[in-house]
């Protein structure tokens, strides 16, 4: 099972928003087995993932960790948010097993 994780300051609002949006693209994209959670930054630090997407200014203080983190400037943007995951290694692995 492939784990994404998407996060904001306080795990409710933002990373909701952004776990629908990610939940839509990855059903789209037909990757399947992919557990997405959302939750406050502070607990995705310690949270085993294979991708991490959040806000730019949330999510940058755990680039340089084990876990690939997608740093978004406009979380609010639909297509932004699909540029960024376009770029990720992790989701151009999955949808190139599919």
């Amino acid at each position: 099972m492939r784990k994404i994780l998407v996060v904001c300051s306080g795990g409710l609002g933002t990373s909701l928003m952004l776990k629908i949006q990610v939940s839509k693209l990855i059903e789209d994209w037909g990757i399947h087995h992919v557990w997405i959670e959302q939750m406050d930054v502070g607990s995705a630090s310690f949270t085993q993932a294979d991708l991490i997407i959040g806000a730019k200014q949330v999510v940058d203080p755990l680039i340089g960790g084990d876990t690939e983190v997608v740093s978004l400037t406009y979380v609010a943007d639909r297509q932004h948010v699909e540029e960024e995951l376009h770029k990720s290694k992790a989701i151009q692995g999955w949808r190139s097993s599919v």
